[in-house]
């Protein structure tokens, strides 16, 4: 059997119910959840059939939380393995170039004066990258839908946000400083991707 709207709409107020908040995850969990019921309980009335593969989504849709994601906020367990997926690559990126970071400030000396040398320069760069990016970041807040990837892509932004005010404010040159200006240009890659997978989603639908 297919499915008609109401039935799906049922199991879409399911998921809204258990917090699968994010458009591009409820949207694929739908899916299974409808092939499932339409492949293997077509002979069974539908809010039997139902009853069955959701006690399945049981486990998967338990509010978990982790700190790789976020202190405070609990999600599904499947939504969460998402999430790490998209984040736990940027905090390892960042903290390789922390360690690098690091490794200079002790033993290339010459690094840091030639950043110090030239910090106007960096500066400018830094702000039409920091331009840029904000622009790219109106266009995702003010879009439509509310994907795993609008979510990592406005966690990673307050961070560049706040780094960038603390760059612009900062007067002395530091490897520290240099560290972050490089971290956030990196970042750039993580956050067109999210940016890129949004809007492919949107389109989808």
């Amino acid at each position: 059997m297919e499915l008609d709207k109401e039935q799906v709409e049922l199991i879409n107020s399911f998921l809204v119910k258990n917090e699968v908040v994010f458009d591009d995850m409820r949207f694929e969990i739908i899916d299974h959840i409808a092939s499932d019921v339409e492949e293997n309980y077509s002979e069974i009335p539908f809010h039997d059939a139902i009853k069955i593969v959701l006690k399945k989504w049981e486990t998967q849709i338990q509010l978990s939380d982790s700190l790789w994601v976020s202190s405070r906020a609990r999600f599904p367990k499947i939504i969460l393995g998402k999430l790490k997926q998209l984040f736990i690559p940027q905090l390892i990126t960042f903290a390789v170039i922390m360690i690098v970071g690091g490794i200079v400030d002790h033993n290339f000396s010459e690094v840091i004066d030639f950043y110090s040398q030239n910090t106007n320069a960096f500066r400018i760069v830094y702000g039409i990258w920091f331009f840029i990016a904000t622009a790219f970041g109106l266009i995702l807040f003010f879009s439509k839908g509310f994907t795993t990837y609008k979510y990592v892509f406005k966690r990673a932004f307050y961070f560049v946000f706040l780094w960038t005010v603390v760059f612009f404010l900062t007067s002395r040159p530091t490897v520290l400083s240099l560290t972050f200006l490089i971290a956030n240009l990196i970042s750039s890659v993580f956050l067109y991707q999210n940016y890129k997978a949004h809007f492919k989603f949107i389109k989808s639908i």
